[in-house]
């Protein structure tokens, strides 16, 4: 059975509880939803996989949520999000990966007919705006059969980090899990390097030392160097969990990064554009 066409777009991450759809300003207030249990989604090999949908009752077409898991889609470690986006306006569909839950077929952790599934089922929902694999409770390999237009492997991470921010379910202990998972999968990445210096400053630790391993691992160019300055200074405006001391860290080693761009590269655009940025933030 093919799920209702109204639904527009839709996110697709492997064996995860919660995740965030695309960019959209949350509703004044809760949003009805109606859920439909045990929607049944046929394979391209005849294996029905079982679903249960949640769909707003007012904002559709709507940005769609889609969650493949071998947790059971009803059990505790996924039931206990599947309420949080629907209420927000989002629709949620929630799927037991084939061999698990109420899905038939058998279990096929990662494998080519687990992957296929993840194509029929984005196709099956609508045409995705964004798709990527995230890690939750195991490492996963990429899946070549998805399409990445959101090619930067760090890119399929960030999402996942957010929503266990304080904008999303607010875990802390899972959020710093994830920041530090990150740095150690993409160490060549300077945003993901930001995450850690910021988390640490929002914690009132040093951040010296991170911003040395972070120079250390990102590429030795001016556009890295910017790249981390921005995210660095983007933080001290972020939803105000800096004490005042951990913004001025971060600003201060914001315009230091931005200093060694200019050497590297001087004039550069981006580069100048950032120190305008520190400077006004340390106006405010």
């Amino acid at each position: 059975m093919r799920t209702p066409g109204y639904l527009a777009a839709a996110l697709l991450l492997t064996a995860v509880a919660f995740v965030l759809g695309a960019p959209r300003s949350a509703p004044a207030e809760p949003t009805s939803y109606a859920m439909t249990p045990d929607v049944r989604i046929t394979m391209p090999d005849g294996v029905q996989l079982d679903s249960d949908e949640y769909v707003p009752t007012t904002g559709c077409p709507c940005p769609t949520i889609l969650v493949q898991t071998p947790y059971r889609k009803s059990g505790s470690v996924v039931s206990e999000g599947n309420t949080l986006f629907p209420s927000n306006g989002y629709a949620m569909i929630v799927v037991d990966v084939r061999g698990t839950g109420s899905s038939g077929g058998m279990w096929d952790s990662f494998g080519a007919n687990e992957q296929q599934d993840s194509v029929t089922l984005v196709q099956s929902v609508a045409v995705p705006i964004w798709v990527g694999e995230l890690p939750y409770s195991s490492p996963l390999p990429r899946n070549p059969l998805l399409p990445q237009q959101n090619s930067a492997p760090f890119d399929w991470m960030r999402g996942f980090i957010d929503i266990h921010g304080v904008v999303g379910v607010d875990r802390p202990a899972e959020y710093e899990r994830l920041v530090r998972e990150a740095v150690a999968r993409y160490p060549a990445e300077p945003h993901a390097h930001a995450y850690l210096i910021a988390l640490l400053a929002q914690q009132g630790q040093p951040i010296a030392a991170a911003a040395g391993a972070a120079r250390a691992a990102i590429p030795k160019t001016a556009d890295a160097r910017v790249a981390l300055a921005g995210s660095l200074a983007a933080f001290v405006t972020d939803f105000g969990r800096l004490t005042a001391s951990g913004a001025q860290a971060l600003l201060a080693e914001a315009s230091s990064l931005v200093d060694e761009a200019l050497k590297m590269k001087p004039g550069d655009e981006g580069a100048v554009r950032t120190r305008a940025r520190i400077e006004q933030l340390h106006k405010r």
